[in-house]
């Protein structure tokens, strides 16, 4: 077979090139209101679940557990996030979005949410609910490899 051919149908060589350009674009559009990737992705997920442990945000948003903190401790700084020690041992906290942190996201959503428009836009709803879905599952199976 050729190989420029399988490539083609390589699954994780696609979802890298997708992401990658995605990822590149978005980096760009937020740029323009002073957010880097990083504080994006955390964002967007306490947004979404506030109240997460620093592991669970580096394990959610494909970071480091360094870089993650590093982020965290930048944005705590800037007043876009909190820190709550834990009731049973204060060194595994939780972190949550401050009003300013929630302002910043109201803000920059629809950017992302232009961004993601645009990059659908040649599916159909129903296709672009499939390939979330198909994408959910295959993230499914991929963390239940993951050792606990």
């Amino acid at each position: 077979m050729d190989a420029s051919i399988a490539l083609e149908r390589f699954i994780p060589y696609l979802l890298f090139r997708v992401s990658r350009q995605l990822n590149a674009y978005l980096r760009e559009e937020m740029r323009g209101v002073g957010v880097t990737i990083h504080r994006w992705r955390i964002l967007a997920v306490l947004a979404a679940g506030d109240g997460r442990s620093l592991s669970e945000l580096a394990a959610v948003t494909v970071m480091e557990q360094s870089v993650a903190s590093r982020v965290v401790d930048q944005m705590r700084r800037d007043g876009l996030v909190r820190r709550e020690p834990g009731a049973s041992d204060r060194r595994i906290g939780s972190i949550h979005l401050t009003p300013r942190g929630r302002r910043l996201f109201g803000r920059i959503f629809p950017v992302a949410l232009g961004h993601q428009k645009r990059a659908t836009r040649t599916l159909t709803d129903a296709e672009e609910r499939t390939l979330a879905r198909l994408l959910r599952k295959v993230l499914d199976a991929i963390d239940a490899e993951q050792p606990a």
